[in-house]
């Protein structure tokens, strides 16, 4: 699924959502927004490199993406360029790069246009002042250049390269480091962590990561965090190239959440807007977008046959669909209500299958016994149930 049909898909839903009332309206387009900013603006992560470590930009790089995307004999030909560099891993993903530990004057242009860094690396070897001094007034510079050219303050991280393994940003030259950022006024304002890491990724002859137990972990702590701070538009690409599990899920769980607030909206509509083509269709665009986010493709067919594997056929919806509209016609009003919770409580086990086979690598069988057992009882009961008149 390219991005011309998710947005031709995204236009749709928005369309379909301007039929239900007004108040839910509002309610299911703000649900719908992190959604659009995650897949529909989605765009690379923008990281300015600073700092006195001597650690070459390709190591940082392949760190980034847990995989050789830049390999150390073509270094030579990959010379420091002046302005944003793009790194691109084969099977997708993208990170754009400045490394500028070297540089005085920054230049934040790609071709004809100009961005601004999400986040600023300062990476480190030696916490010595007389070696930090010159870093820190570059680092200082380079805020005080960004705010006033882009009108943004980008998050700083320090970041200490130590032999010392899972010992995340509890290491002397960690709190040395950031005391002296701290110190700095601009500096402090954007200042997110210090952490420290191992050196970056080292790998095996097979390109494989080959950074033990500790290593790994110190990494993908680091890369949670950088998940974590980066604008919206940003989260989805960085998320899918570094293959950090948490940082997948949070996206994803956003996604479930936001299509089951869509399904439970749309399902409380009386038929024909409540029909099984537009629910279909939500779900298994929510089952390709966690595909997306685990690093895959976002294919539909994919997506209608893990749905398949999970016995979500037709029949099956449409003997839910008939039971919802059942209790339309015994309890009017009521009925709708429990429509839109088959809808939404539906979509969310499908969502959780979806995140436990896909994200967190659990088996087939084992994510069918998740939608089962979150599906279970997938008609809910009101809280006060309406009393049927007395004839």
């Amino acid at each position: 699924m390219n991005q011309d049909t998710l947005l031709s898909w995204y236009d749709k839903l928005e369309k379909l959502v301007t039929k239900l009332p007004g108040p839910l309206q509002k309610a299911i387009l703000n649900e719908l927004q992190p959604v659009k900013q995650l897949f529909l603006e989605q765009r690379p992560a923008r990281i300015l490199l600073l700092g006195t470590s001597t650690t070459s930009r390709i190591e940082v790089v392949n760190s980034l993406f847990r995989e050789q995307v830049a390999s150390h004999n073509s270094e030579k030909n990959l010379p420091v360029a002046p302005g944003w560099e793009t790194f691109k891993r084969g099977a997708g993903g993208t990170v754009q790069l400045i490394d500028a530990r070297e540089q005085k004057n920054l230049l934040w242009s790609s071709g004809r246009e100009e961005f601004a860094p999400d986040l600023i690396l300062f990476a480190v070897q030696d916490v010595a002042p007389e070696k930090l001094q010159p870093a820190l007034d570059l680092l200082a510079q380079a805020l005080v250049e960004i705010d006033a050219r882009f009108d943004l303050r980008p998050t700083v991280f320090g970041v200490v390269e130590t032999d010392v393994f899972g010992a995340i940003g509890r290491t002397a030259p960690a709190a040395t480091l950031e005391t002296a950022l701290r110190g700095i006024s601009s500096v402090n304002k954007a200042l997110a962590q210090v952490v420290s890491i191992p050196r970056w990724s080292r790998f095996r002859a097979d390109g494989t990561p080959d950074d033990g137990p500790h290593g790994a972990e110190d990494l993908n702590h680091l890369m949670t965090l950088l998940v974590d701070e980066l604008p919206t538009q940003a989260k989805l690409e960085m998320a899918r190239i570094s293959g950090v599990r948490p940082a997948q899920k949070k996206i994803a769980d956003t996604l479930i959440k936001a299509t089951a607030a869509v399904a439970a909206a749309v399902g409380a509509q009386p038929i024909p807007l409540a029909d099984l083509p537009i629910l279909a269709g939500i779900q298994s665009s929510m089952v390709a977008g966690i595909i997306y986010i685990s690093g895959g493709e976002m294919n539909l067919r994919s997506a209608l046959k893990f749905l398949a594997s999970l016995g979500v056929t037709l029949g099956v919806a449409i003997a839910l669909r008939e039971v919802a509209r059942g209790a339309a016609k015994l309890v009017p009003g009521f009925g709708y209500a429990v429509s839109g919770g088959v809808a939404a409580a539906g979509t969310f086990a499908i969502g959780r299958a979806a995140q436990a086979f896909f994200i967190d690598g659990l088996t087939l069988p084992q994510a069918r016994e998740i939608f089962r057992r979150k599906s279970k009882n997938v008609t809910p009961k009101p809280a006060n149930p309406p009393k049927l008149e007395q004839k």
